[in-house]
């Protein structure tokens, strides 16, 4: 059903044993809660980095969970899933202080969890990205070490991606293999 569209693998990781030992309605509700609650956590960790106060980052945290686009789409699981492009947009923030390498590792592997939540969110994303990416061009970024975590950030994404590449295409070919036997 989600090869055109959604795949959501991550959001299956918690809904499929949910479902298995409660039932499909209880299972959306707790995988739900689990993504409100994990928008909150993140928007959270987002503010923190941004310097913010704890007790502000945790009334940030609180208004997190009810993201105005997030509330009017609470029917569509994947479209809640905002934490993972928020755990992203942090990375973002440390790699604008300092080159760290293990902020590009975890860049890119939010980058992928993205994909496999919200394909959509991972397009955008991806544009902040490449975005930031040519903000931050500067002499410090272009060491060595900057450059091999930088390389494996890549290589983290391509692997990861490319499982969700794969099945789109032969899903892709195969729709239209069926619409050119109509002819």
């Amino acid at each position: 059903t989600f090869a055109m569209s959604e795949p959501q693998a991550v959001t299956g990781l918690v809904f499929a044993p949910l479902w298995l030992s409660s039932g499909p309605l209880l299972a959306y509700n707790l995988t739900l809660l689990a993504q409100l609650w994990l928008n909150g956590w993140a928007g959270r960790g987002l503010l923190l980095s941004l310097s913010v106060s704890r007790p502000a980052a945790a009334l940030g945290g609180v208004l997190f969970l009810g993201l105005p686009f997030v509330r009017h789409e609470l029917g569509v699981l994947q479209l809640c899933a905002a934490w993972p492009v928020l755990l992203a947009l942090t990375e973002l923030v440390h790699l604008s202080r300092s080159a760290s390498a293990l902020a590009v590792v975890r860049l890119g592997l939010w980058s992928v969890i993205t994909a496999w939540t919200c394909v959509y969110y991972a397009l955008f994303l991806g544009l902040f990205v490449l975005l930031a990416g040519l903000c931050y061009l500067r002499r410090e970024l272009f060491s060595w070490r900057f450059l091999r975590a930088a390389a494996l950030g890549l290589a983290i994404v391509v692997t990861g991606l490319y499982p969700l590449y794969a099945a789109e295409r032969r899903a892709d070919a195969g729709a239209h293999e069926g619409r050119l036997g109509e002819r």
